[in-house]
């Protein structure tokens, strides 16, 4: 699963700057924005200490590697408010999850 998740962010990731470029191309002046969310990709597949590797790694500066930390603690609040607003309803979820047929999930 972690090779797999991580497998999909590579990938996502220049997906997403790929279609943000094509929705707002002002946003992409210069290099910087996929410097500071190579960052973020960083945390995500492998936590902090990725992070700081890809900061030194892609030179991000300081001013954006403080917004791209910020962009991943926001991020993981609102996945962990998610969470819990799900866990209040687990049963409703199992009970919709179990109506899917086997052959669709595998």
């Amino acid at each position: 699963m972690f090779f797999a998740a991580s497998i999909a962010i590579v990938i996502s990731g220049p997906i997403s700057l790929g279609v943000a470029k094509w929705i707002s191309p002002a946003m992409f002046t210069d290099d910087t924005l996929w410097r500071g969310f190579s960052a973020v990709a960083g945390s995500w597949i492998g936590g902090a200490a990725n992070q700081a590797a890809m900061k030194e790694l892609f030179g991000v500066s300081d001013d954006l590697f403080g917004m791209m930390i910020l962009v991943d603690t926001t991020n993981a609040s609102l996945w962990l408010l998610a969470i819990l607003l799900m866990a209040k309803h687990s049963d409703k979820i199992d009970r919709f999850y179990a109506r899917i047929p086997v052959a669709l999930i595998k």
